[in-house]
């Protein structure tokens, strides 16, 4: 029994050190620890649902927004290339209607 007990002991040792004082190179080691000046706070499953949800929210809608933007921005350019395909297709006719087409070679000798 007392073994027992110094056993937790010395579990409660190495998790209250701070990771550069704890050497023992397991990992559940290194991310429960408490530091001087820290204290531990525990909450409810209910309180930690509602904070993820809280989180998960705000970032729902900081994509909504940032989606938002994108999409607005992707209309712009969508009327834009459609302005500039009009103006490509109406310089197209400028042209052809100011260059006229020569007759192939044979119509001409005939």
């Amino acid at each position: 029994m007392e073994a027992e007990l110094e056993k937790s002991i010395a579990v409660d040792d190495r998790l209250a050190k701070t990771p550069e004082e704890d050497k023992y190179g397991r990992y559940e080691l290194n991310k429960d620890y408490v530091a001087n000046g820290q204290i531990m706070v525990t909450i409810t499953l209910a309180e930690y649902r509602e904070l993820l949800t809280k989180h998960a929210s705000e970032q729902v809608n900081e994509a909504n927004c940032k989606r938002f933007t994108v999409e607005r921005e992707r209309d712009e350019l969508k009327k834009q290339v459609e302005e500039l395909r009009k103006q490509l297709n109406d310089l197209r006719g400028m042209i052809a209607s100011a260059v006229p087409l020569k007759a192939p070679a044979d119509s001409q000798d005939e």
